[in-house]
């Protein structure tokens, strides 16, 4: 699966594209004529219509599970019929309810099937790999910090 890493694949230029968006905007929600990047709007259009077809029977075009999942990382929402992704705080507090009910925050990882948490985690180690390479990350320094105090382990499994 591609690494958000590799911008030299069309895809992850433009998915990297939608990062800044976010990063500098605080959500998804490109307009259709974005004058800053005119694909942009364009684009985040199309990944919303393979999401759907994605998630509706058919032999429709649709996205690859790995690129849906990290759009979702986003929080890119993806039409009225799809629920948004929880909040950061949203999962951070399962997370936490995860680590005093069993003493850790190792959540069980199926990479065919991950559950939402465990993609949500598998996103934070993506991103604070990013922080420490010096990139924009969409972890805050205040998240950091709260993953560290909660015992989350950076090296785990990342989509």
């Amino acid at each position: 699966e591609d690494s958000v890493l590799d911008e030299s694949n069309p895809w992850n230029a433009m998915f990297q594209q939608l990062r800044e968006y976010r990063i500098m905007n605080g959500d998804c929600q490109v307009p259709q004529k974005f004058t800053t990047t005119p694909k942009l709007g364009t684009w985040v259009k199309d990944q919303r219509k393979l999401y759907k077809n994605f998630k509706c029977a058919g032999n429709r075009r649709k996205i690859k599970p790995g690129r849906a999942a990290k759009l979702e990382s986003l929080g890119l929402a993806r039409g009225r019929n799809f629920p948004t992704a929880p909040s950061w705080g949203g999962s951070f507090g399962q997370l936490s309810e995860l680590q005093q009910r069993v003493g850790n925050c190792n959540i069980p990882f199926d990479a065919t099937h991950p559950t939402p948490l465990a993609k949500w985690a598998a996103y934070q180690r993506a991103e604070h790999k990013r922080w420490k390479k010096g990139f924009d990350s969409l972890l805050t320094q205040e998240q950091i910090g709260k993953l560290n105090g909660i015992g989350f382990n950076w090296k785990g499994p990342r989509l």
